[in-house]
């Protein structure tokens, strides 16, 4: 076998793959196993010493040391071995991703994306096909509480990859608005793939997802194409109207049972950090840990982080997506507007397609497209 053979499989296992996510079936999902596959092959290389060191070292800094910063504070608090591995392993997918990208050639890696796009939908509609034969309410939803909307709440549960669609949607948003930012790169249509994205989404039935889809398109179309200044002042207007509006839109929000629960998290979270000593603020309490703090687990991807990894682990998480911005000279955020506005109700921590699509778009906008605007 030829070391180019050897390498596309390393990067075929790692990116093609990612999708294979079932963490109500196997104690890891599979994903691993192959993220496992890619780097040992991945190790091989640089044995070869065939690789391009300098275009991988600056850029994946801070998933290393993100992904260095878990792992060690994880084992110091004893988190269980399956507990520890997705937040661990998540930023490392960037890493290993990247060192392939960097060591293929264009027709390779063109083929490579085409096939995760694919792959990740056929894994998509497989999850929605299952959902919908096998109803079943999600932990923690009382039939009573659901009352009339118990129809709702059936379809949001029962799935293979999570419990829950909330996790789920972020996956699939992350995924379409790749596909759209892949289809202006190339200047494709990409009709079909695009739409199967869109109908899964709305199949979640998860209304952070419904509202994530049109501001990723407001971002995409029109702010993300004008100047710094204005997306600036922008900024800051949303900034002033969402304060503005907000005690009354939580008073209307408090009449839904699965939204109420998950705003009282807010509180709870308050009056923990009132009593709460130095050393698990800065370092956090470990992963999963915070179902034994609070009456829910908060459905709050940023406060999941803050309470179970620390400060020092939410700073390191911040900065890390900060760069992926920097580095690809805006074109991450893209994808990171709707995935942040979909993690605001979910828990997941463990998302490779996040940290796939983050180098490719990072290699594409740093290293192929040196002298390009992608999206301009």
């Amino acid at each position: 076998m030829t070391y180019s053979n050897i390498t596309y499989i390393g990067a075929y296992s790692l990116i093609a793959f990612c999708s294979v996510i079932t963490h109500t079936i196997l104690p890891i999902p599979p994903t691993v196993i192959f993220f496992c596959l890619s780097s040992l092959l991945a190790l091989w290389c640089v044995k070869r010493n065939e690789f391009k060191i300098k275009s991988i070292n600056r850029v994946s800094i801070f998933p290393l040391l993100l992904s260095s910063y878990l792992l060690l504070f994880q084992l110091l608090l004893e988190v269980p071995f399956r507990a520890l591995v997705s937040p661990f392993l998540a930023p490392l997918y960037f890493v290993v991703a990247l060192f392939y990208l960097s060591i293929l050639n264009k027709r390779n890696i063109d083929n490579l994306i085409n096939k995760f796009i694919y792959i990740s939908l056929g894994v998509f509609i497989i999850e929605c096909l299952w959902r919908m034969s096998h109803p079943s309410l999600p932990k923690g939803v009382d039939e009573v509480v659901v009352g009339a909307d118990r129809w709702f709440y059936l379809f949001k549960g029962g799935g293979l990859m999570y419990s829950e669609t909330n996790g789920l949607a972020i996956h699939i948003i992350i995924v379409y608005f790749f596909v759209v930012w892949w289809s202006l790169l190339h200047k494709k249509n990409m009709l079909i793939e695009k739409s199967c994205l869109l109908v899964l989404i709305i199949l979640t039935f998860s209304r952070a997802a419904l509202i994530s889809i049109p501001l990723g398109w407001l971002y995409m179309y029109c702010i993300g194409r004008m100047s710094k200044k204005i997306q600036i002042f922008l900024f800051f207007l949303v900034l002033v109207i969402t304060i503005a509006v907000m005690p009354t839109l939580i008073s209307n929000l408090e009449s839904d049972p699965s939204t109420a629960m998950k705003l009282s998290v807010f509180a709870e979270i308050l009056e923990y950090y009132k009593h709460i000593d130095l050393l698990p603020f800065l370092y956090g309490i470990g992963n999963y840990n915070s179902m034994n703090v609070f009456s829910i687990y908060a459905h709050n991807y940023l406060l999941v982080f803050l309470v179970e990894m620390g400060f020092l682990g939410l700073l390191l998480l911040l900065f890390q997506f900060l760069f992926f911005i920097k580095v690809s000279r805006g074109q991450f955020l893209f994808v990171f507007v709707p995935f942040f506005v979909q993690v605001m109700s979910s828990t997941t921590i463990f998302i490779p397609h996040l940290y796939i699509i983050a180098a490719i778009i990072v290699y594409y906008s740093t290293y192929y497209e040196k002298d390009k605007n992608i999206i301009s």
